[in-house]
């Protein structure tokens, strides 16, 4: 990657140059996470010349650890490079890296890392071109370079800016062992890493040979990366508080956190340092918000449940993926209550403890589809829905990338409070029961979900043999159970060889066939 035929006084920079890369697919290994790797180089703007020995400072903004602040002062070497190592305990941040020139005006650059289980960046390059004291040379080399773009990021096009018409002689090293000795080459890449590029010209002055060098840093990221985000209104006008999660969806439509971003009084949400990949991101309001309980979380394409997302396809940087929050139906006041509980439990079998799905959004819909409010699990995993009338109510657990029933809830003036809604969250499938024992029909299933074993009891006994049939959710039968004699009212089927998940309970009595909606857990 870095070509081993240096000079002697370019050792030391190449030698920082290669604990950068080290380190760099360390990280990836997992051996030394958290660290972020700044480096840059500062130039005479007018002469192409490095300038040593020159101010650069370095300071965190936005990370999401806010305690981890973060502030240096570091000088350029005699190649007018420098070199940082920041070890933060934030996940994702932005650093600020500036420097001033000879009339003391600032210039800087904003630049963002992140790490996390699917995506990582942690290397930071940043250049300058600025006005300082200069001692003039005779001969100085300069060139520029410009990564293509438009998918190909590993060509990368090199131009000689030297200013003298007189050059013989071009040499071009690109840091991967490869040379070159075109005046303004074209370079493809064969692999990520970090890349110490040098220049070499030559000219005859007086039937001297005359002859210089500069070297300049090459970055290719192990991924692509992007910026991306955009407004988040209410009816007419950007929200003031809340927040939008970003989730990476697969190709086996399987969905994975990535970030949060907290929502500021213009509306705006933003994310950075983003691989190229389709995503979905959410938004809904801050507690605290002026529209809290006016509207609903809502998904990029203005869309209330993840299914019907628009998802993004993120190929560039952007920030027009815009968001309108969809507003809560009206419903009648009354002195109904709806209480429950949602939990997490994908934990081995055996063990008792759960986890509750906190800030998990929950829906209350009545009979007629109509979204009336929206309530977010607390601490403890507990839902809320009060001061409604008296009715019928369907509750809706609405999680990204979780398959979901509605739970039905039935609210009279005799009996206005529920209290024994109870939703279990396996891997990506959420089933919920009202109480211990669901009817379904003129039948009770239970227990539901189930670990072992699941019990379908009927009112009265069957009159003919019955076939049932275990369905996942893409359609494919994994169990059949058949035939069921006749002359019982209550049938045992063995699912301890299951694995977890949603699945359709299908039986039919040779006139007609009915499905109902089990969850497997373990």
């Amino acid at each position: 990657m870095i070509n081993l035929k240096l000079p002697y006084v370019k050792v030391k920079t190449w030698l920082l140059v290669l604990v950068l890369v080290v380190n760099a697919f360390a990280l990836k290994a997992g051996i030394e996470p958290n660290k972020v790797f700044v480096s840059g180089q500062v130039l005479h703007v007018k002469y192409g010349g490095p300038i040593p020995n020159h101010p650069v400072t370095i300071c965190s903004r936005n990370g999401s650890d806010v305690r981890g602040y973060y502030y240096k002062e570091i000088f350029t070497n005699d190649e007018g490079y420098f070199f940082d190592t920041i070890v933060t305990n934030d996940k994702s941040g932005t650093y600020v890296i500036s420097t001033r020139d000879k009339f003391n005006e600032s210039f800087e650059k904003t630049l963002h890392f992140r790490f996390g289980e699917i995506i990582y960046s942690n290397i930071m390059l940043c250049n300058f071109a600025i006005d300082a004291p200069y001692q003039f040379k005779p001969l100085q080399a300069r060139f520029k370079y410009v990564q293509k773009a438009g998918g190909d990021r590993f060509r990368f096009y090199f131009f000689d800016q030297t200013t003298n018409p007189d050059i013989i002689f071009w040499k071009w090293s690109f840091g991967d062992g490869t040379t070159s000795s075109e005046r303004n080459p074209e370079h493809v890449y064969s692999r990520p890493g970090l890349f110490q590029v040098s220049l070499t010209v030559n000219l005859i002055v007086n039937s001297q040979l005359l002859s210089n060098t500069i070297t300049q840093l090459v970055y290719i990221s192990q991924l692509e990366y992007h910026h991306f985000g955009g407004h988040v209104f209410s009816e007419e006008m950007p929200i003031d508080l809340g927040f939008a999660y970003l989730y990476l969806k697969d190709s086996a439509n399987h969905f994975f956190p990535i970030d949060t971003a907290r929502i500021d009084t213009l509306g705006y949400y933003y994310f950075y340092q983003i691989p190229a990949s389709d995503y979905v991101v959410k938004s809904e309001l801050n507690k605290n918000s002026v529209y809290a309980g006016r509207l609903l979380p809502t998904y990029y394409g203005d869309q209330l449940f993840w299914q019907e997302a628009r998802s993004i396809h993120l190929d560039h940087t952007s920030w027009e993926y815009d968001i309108r929050l969809k507003p809560m139906d009206e419903y009648m006041p009354g002195n109904g209550y709806i209480e429950g509980h949602i939990e997490y439990d994908n934990l081995p079998k055996g063990t008792v403890d759960t986890r509750p799905a906190v800030g998990a959004n929950i829906f209350l819909i009545d009979e007629d589809d109509h979204m009336l409010m929206c309530s977010n699990a607390n601490d403890m995993g507990v839902f809320v829905f009060g001061d409604m009338e008296t009715t019928s109510y369907w509750v809706y657990p609405e999680i990204t990338g979780v398959l979901a029933e509605k739970i039905k809830v039935d609210l009279s003036d005799e009996n206005p409070n529920a209290t024994g809604i109870h939703i279990t969250v396996v891997e990506d499938v959420a089933s919920g029961v009202n109480d211990e024992l669901v009817s379904i029909g003129q039948e009770l299933i239970f227990p539901n979900p189930a670990s072992d074993a699941i019990t379908v009891q009927f009112n009265t006994k069957l009159n003919q043999p019955l076939d049932i049939e275990l369905y996942n959710t893409q359609g494919k039968l994994v169990k059949s159970y058949f035939p069921i004699a006749y002359s019982t009212n209550s049938v045992n089927l063995d699912v301890s060889d299951v694995e977890t998940g949603m699945y359709l309970l299908q039986y039919h009595d040779g006139k007609t066939s009915k499905s109902y909606r089990i969850v497997v857990t373990r």
